[in-house]
């Protein structure tokens, strides 16, 4: 966890700065691609007891974590600019949190009823893209900016 940790502090930012750049549903979509791919690593592990596996987890978990931090801010900015916006990211913000602790309460759940965290890997996994599909389908890229919006790169 300590890896996650680390690797998620600069990723963060990199993260920010990528998507005025690259764009927010493709960086999004890397994002959860490292996180899947961490989960993934939790699976094999599960398999396959080789060591790198929970390295490679902290890595690429980290990164997907980061990209979670920092990105869905910047996509409903996109949406919802001007005085409504803290309210409306802040509401989101509270249904994030109940989501969190009910789908540990739920791992546990599944996890008891199973023996094994595999259904909740599969269900973080199922979710991962349907949230990625969500984003794609919403399409930021789309929305027309405001005029008085002032470009990144203008003096």
């Amino acid at each position: 966890m300590g890896i996650v940790g680390l690797v998620s502090i600069g990723s963060k930012i990199l993260w920010g700065i990528l998507a005025d750049r690259i764009g927010r549903e493709a960086l999004f979509t890397a994002g959860f691609i490292c996180s899947i791919l961490g989960v993934l690593c939790l699976i094999l592990f599960s398999q396959i007891p080789a060591s790198s596996f929970p390295y490679l987890y902290g890595l690429f978990f980290g990164l997907g974590y980061a990209s979670q931090a920092a990105l869905p801010p910047l996509i409903a900015a996109d949406f919802f600019e001007g005085k409504a916006y803290g309210g409306i990211f802040g509401t989101f913000i509270i249904f994030i949190g109940i989501g969190g602790a009910l789908g540990a309460w739920f791992a546990g759940f599944l996890y008891d009823q199973a023996g094994s965290y595999l259904p909740v890997f599969v269900i973080l996994i199922a979710f991962a893209v349907v949230s990625c599909l969500s984003v794609w389908k919403a399409a930021p890229r789309k929305i027309r900016r405001m005029p008085e919006r002032v470009p990144l790169n203008s003096s």
